[in-house]
């Protein structure tokens, strides 16, 4: 933390094994109940630490990689990293959306982390005042969830209504910031809500939620007359 006072721009570190530190840090310190205890200086030099090792992990392939692999995990430990430093976390996040969310569902094979840090983008995505970087992850959140559909349905049976209710909510987020991803949308997501309404074996409580994507699911029918019929 000392040199973020002195030399600045000459110190040389090693990014990777610092990262690791910090992540340890936090770790530890929440797993004995003391997340909040740091003081505010300690906190902002650890911001500002990560946010210059995120800029490094942009052209730093291993760096990268390292950042990634912690935003992928879905330990509680480092969830609360991740959302504790999202803001100096958020443009690598942003810039590496697609890769970072399609990890989590194919290989951490976790529907429950890639809605949440969907959900995370999302927010990240309004703060963010890079218009440019915006409109990149706004595109690779659309791509990456449409891509994957199927198996995001996989993991979501009818059975599993707790991933129904969080799958609708992360829909509605989605479409708050995709203005054309019910356009793009195609049978499939269309066939999942139907199946929804029609299934005996869900709850009128869930059915009455997923009716609030009725107008968007009108979008996605307009656009086939087949898909009308099937409305």
């Amino acid at each position: 933390v000392g040199f973020l006072q002195t030399s600045l721009f000459e110190v040389e570190f090693d990014e990777v094994q610092t990262f690791d530190s910090l992540l340890e840090r936090h770790i530890n310190m929440h797993k004995l109940k003391k997340i909040s205890s740091p003081s505010s200086s300690v906190s902002d030099s650890t911001s500002l630490m990560i946010q210059m090792i995120c800029l490094k992990a942009l052209t730093t392939e291993k760096t990268r990689e390292t950042i990634i692999s912690t935003i992928s995990e879905e330990s509680r430990e480092h969830r609360s990293f991740v959302l504790k430093y999202r803001k100096p976390l958020s443009q690598l996040m942003l810039s590496n959306l697609s890769p970072i969310m399609t990890k989590v569902l194919e290989v951490k094979k976790s529907l429950k982390l890639f809605l949440r840090l969907g959900e995370l983008s999302i927010k990240l995505i309004n703060e963010t005042k890079d218009k440019k970087l915006a409109e990149y992850s706004i595109s690779a959140l659309e791509k990456v969830t449409l891509k994957n559909w199927m198996k995001i349905c996989e993991a979501c049976p009818v059975s599993q209504e707790g991933s129904i209710l969080q799958l609708i909510y992360y829909l509605r987020q989605v479409a708050s910031v995709c203005i054309s991803f019910f356009k793009e949308a195609g049978s499939e997501v269309l066939s999942w809500w139907c199946d929804i309404l029609q299934s005996p074996r869900i709850r009128l409580k869930v059915k009455h939620r997923a009716l609030s994507l009725l107008l968007s699911m009108e979008t996605t029918a307009s656009l086939k007359v087949e898909l009308v019929l099937k409305l």
